[in-house]
């Protein structure tokens, strides 16, 4: 590959990346502060949230487009691929039953304890977080599966721009999720895998941007997640704080 030819190509992947990580930050963090009620306590948040889907993840295959045909083996393209597929559908079937359940929730302030509330809790805070928030690594994961051992391509400013975002969210997912036992230990294995890639291919895919991007958002988001655990003695929700 030229050098002009890396360049436009880590352009590409770096702009990518870094609408990816806007709209995530965006579909992620705003619903939960539109609360006007449309009808039946449904909010105008619920009506955004419903699109999060169809937002993402055409923003993730399109970056699995970009980068498959470069993929070092036909192995790691076939593995990226079912990592993507099997992830995808975790994610929205995660996010359906949380974005659901949680409108259903505030009818049943009254029955905390009881059966329904607790089915209901069930699906909203734990189903449906565990699976989004696991689909949200397993994406990741495919991702670095994905541009190991390729080609060197520069990534631009972009890239370490928009990390911090995606990091952000993230930390805030893990927090508000209630999935820190998940998230927390998921960033900090990429984060080593990435500077793996840096350390041991820095002239194939520990160049890439999304090995830069993911490397520099999880690392946002670890040092997050330290003190946010200081400073609140654990990880309590933004929500029993008052705060969303």
């Amino acid at each position: 590959m030229s050098a002009a030819g890396g360049d436009n190509e880590g352009a590409r992947v770096s702009a990518w990346l870094a609408l990816f990580a806007v709209a995530y930050a965006i579909m992620d963090i705003l619903p939960s502060f539109l609360t006007q009620d449309i009808r039946h306590k449904l909010t105008t948040g619920d009506v955004f949230n419903f699109f999060t889907p169809f937002g993402l993840l055409p923003l993730v295959w399109r970056l699995y487009h970009l980068l498959r045909d470069r993929a070092a083996t036909v192995g790691l393209r076939r593995l990226a691929a079912w990592i993507f597929f099997i992830s995808a559908i975790l994610f929205v079937d995660g996010h359906g039953m949380n974005l659901s359940a949680n409108a259903v929730a505030r009818h049943l302030v009254n029955q905390k304890g009881q059966g329904v509330y607790l089915l209901d809790y069930f699906f909203d805070e734990t189903m449906g977080h565990i699976f989004a928030h696991t689909a949200s690594l397993g994406m990741a994961a495919a991702l670095l599966v994905l541009v190991r051992g390729t080609a060197s391509v520069r990534p631009t400013w972009l890239a370490w721009a928009a990390a911090p975002l995606f990091g952000f969210a993230y930390f805030a997912d893990g927090v508000e999720g209630q999935t820190v036992p998940i998230l927390l230990p998921g960033a900090i294995a990429v984060v080593l895998v990435a500077a793996v890639m840096v350390r041991n291919e820095a002239r194939v895919s520990g160049r890439h941007p999304v090995v830069a991007f993911l490397l520099a958002a999880y690392v946002v988001a670890l040092i997050l997640f330290g003190i946010w655990y200081v400073w609140q003695g654990g990880f309590p929700q933004f929500s029993e704080l008052g705060w969303v």
